[in-house]
């Protein structure tokens, strides 16, 4: 239950774009959890605009496995303290991001938790997948990995990608 815990805490913090809020806080709360959980992982940030920035966790310059992953979630609709709420009912969990792409994000990081240093694996976190790829654009002119497997554990048409 550890990802659905920590699904839960990453859904309860804001953050879509609206002009007030952005991934800021998230972006916090995520480099802290790296650093306290898989303290093998060199973590750079990319700063965009507004306090926003990527993450970059990985072990060394060529990581075998790399999830990629976005901090961002649409804007709400409806009453926003509603949404940041997250509520299980019948096994299943709702509140904004649960399914994109929160709930991928948390995978992915108690995957590297559990698959620890040996498995030579990192994360990289974006700002702005639902609005202007910011984040991604920023990633593209100042990354080169060439990881073995990119895996993005977003529901994409409920295929793995």
């Amino acid at each position: 239950m550890e990802v659905v815990e920590l699904t839960k805490k990453l859904v309860s913090i804001a953050s879509y774009v609206d002009g007030k809020l952005n991934e800021k806080e998230l972006g916090i709360y995520l480099k802290n959890y790296l650093d306290e959980n898989l303290p093998w992982l060199q973590i750079t940030t990319q700063n965009l605009n507004n306090g926003r920035f990527n993450i970059i966790a990985i072990p060394n310059d060529t990581p075998k496995v790399l999830f990629l992953a976005h901090m961002d979630t649409v804007t709400p609709v409806g009453e926003r303290d509603v949404v940041l709420s997250p509520v299980e009912k019948e096994d299943k969990l709702f509140g904004l991001g649960t399914a994109d792409m929160k709930s991928g994000l948390a995978a992915a990081l108690i995957a590297l938790k559990n698959a620890g240093k040996e498995a030579n694996a990192g994360i990289i976190l974006d700002c702005d997948e639902e609005y202007y790829f910011e984040g991604a654009k920023k990633l593209q002119a100042e990354t080169s990995l060439k990881p073995g497997l990119l895996v993005c554990p977003e529901p994409t048409r409920f295929e793995i990608i």
